[in-house]
């Protein structure tokens, strides 16, 4: 019996979301969100190749010339290189996980 009622009061729950009705909040909005093209989305990018490029610069720059390091001479596998891809990384991930979004696809909003 008590199944019964566990059962029959999910399927009202259920029923309940499905139809839009909620006691907490009878006045609901929907938003509706448009996807980026191509081209949108490309010119973010550079964007945001900029913003890297610019912090990686003011933040890595004076470190290099402190350990004496020659950015100019640096390959593939350098350190210079490594520092520059985790500040690349760091950037997308954390402006995604805490903003929801790079600061190009912001500016072009």
């Amino acid at each position: 019996m008590t199944e019964e009622l566990y059962q029959s009061d999910e399927h009202q729950e259920s029923s309940e979301q499905v139809s839009g009705k909620d006691s907490a909040s009878p006045n609901t909005s929907v938003s509706i969100f448009m996807h980026a093209g191509f081209w949108v989305r490309f010119w973010a990018y550079l964007v945001d190749l900029i913003v890297v490029g610019s912090l990686s610069r003011l933040v890595l720059s004076p470190l290099y010339a402190l350990f004496g390091m020659n950015v100019y001479e640096a390959g593939v596998f350098s350190p210079v290189q490594w520092a520059d891809t985790v500040v690349y990384f760091l950037y997308f991930v954390l402006m995604t996980k805490y903003f929801n979004q790079t600061l190009g696809k912001w500016c072009l909003e």
